[in-house]
């Protein structure tokens, strides 16, 4: 895991996309991966379709013309709950 700060242009993808607002940003780098861990492949169907029906699971990314997933990923507050317990886990993927 990394960061650092980032000059983010107003013509960068992530800019014209809705990622981010141009500007200096501090960016927090980190690499996910997610084993398949069951004994058949994972079929998601026809990417065309997911994007057609704007379902979540796939997007259009205009400014690099290509479907792609779309994994919600966010921290989560590391803080104690009311109980008192922290989260075990900071990440959190949707989809």
């Amino acid at each position: 895991m990394g960061g650092g700060t980032s000059k983010i242009a107003a013509d960068a993808c992530s800019a014209i996309e809705g990622g981010v607002t141009a500007g200096i940003r501090r960016l927090i780098r980190f690499t996910v991966m997610t084993p398949n861990v069951g004994d058949a492949d994972i079929f998601l169907g026809d990417p065309n379709e997911h994007v057609a029906a704007n379902d979540g699971l796939y997007e259009f990314a205009s400014c690099h013309n290509i479907i792609r997933t779309t994994p919600s990923t966010r921290l989560i507050d590391p803080r104690p709950d009311a109980s008192g317990r922290r989260p075990s886990v900071l990440l959190h993927a949707g989809h």
